[in-house]
């Protein structure tokens, strides 16, 4: 693969609210593994936010 996109958590009705929502360390630690196995485009989805993208654009520079 040449990409991921992940989500996390679990809607829940009827405002589109996000629970268990993984910690954006935690999946910037998972973002620095991908790309050291080749992942090149890393993006995140539904349950991920702005906070989310800043960890991994912080983890891969570093």
């Amino acid at each position: 693969p040449v990409g991921v996109y992940p989500e996390s958590g679990e809607f829940m009705m009827p405002n589109w609210d996000f629970v268990d929502v993984i910690e954006p360390s935690v999946l910037a630690e998972n973002a620095v593994t991908w790309a050291e196995d080749g992942i090149r485009l890393i993006g995140g989805c539904c349950g991920l936010g702005p906070a989310h993208i800043e960890a991994v654009s912080r983890a891969l520079r570093s």
